[in-house]
């Protein structure tokens, strides 16, 4: 199975159809995770609340992609031919990216269910409610290192959808011009 399918695997299997449902998790996390933590914009706390639970939702959704992503398209790939080294590195950065997503589903998860609160580790939905944290040393730190992960996959996303869209113009010169 070669890592880029072109969108012709069948159904939900479709390599272009498990990155927007992967990217959409993940987009939607960051936002509603900014907004729920923004503690400068005023709205009222039971709707800080439920975006706090579509945050959650969305991470462990973006979280689950993740580790399909790496079981399905798995690192190193099994290729017939010998990839250049741009191609080697767009694989380590997407699979850095992947990692990237599970250290930060993980470390909020250990994070609030610090403090003999374990339910937080099989609920979908948060069972306590957002300012509940637990009052130790070692979830504060792991959710200000969830917070520093956010914004550094912020700016490895932006990284991303960059070059992505860099590719994409590039592939449609070469395209129309026949030319490299």
């Amino acid at each position: 199975m070669h890592f880029y399918d072109g969108g012709t695997s069948p159904g939900w299997l479709s390599l272009r159809r498990i990155h927007w449902w992967f990217a959409s998790f993940v987009i939607f996390a960051l936002v509603s995770g900014f907004l729920t933590f923004n503690w400068s914009w005023r709205i009222p706390f039971p709707l800080r609340e439920w975006v706090f639970a579509a945050h959650r939702i969305a991470g462990l959704c973006g979280g689950v992609c993740g580790v399909f992503w790496l079981v399905r398209f798995r690192f190193p790939q099994r290729r017939k031919q010998t990839p250049d080294r741009t191609h080697i590195a767009i694989r380590v950065f997407q699979f850095v990216l992947v990692l990237l997503l599970l250290s930060i589903v993980s470390t909020a998860w250990i994070g609030r269910s610090l403090g003999g609160r374990w339910l937080e580790l099989i609920s979908p939905l948060p069972v306590f409610n957002l300012v509940s944290r637990p009052d130790s040393a070692l979830a504060h730190e792991l959710l200000t290192v969830h917070g520093m992960l956010a914004k550094i996959m912020l700016a490895a996303l932006l990284v991303h959808a960059t070059s992505a869209g860099l590719h994409w113009l590039w592939d449609g010169r070469v395209r129309r011009t026949g030319s490299k």
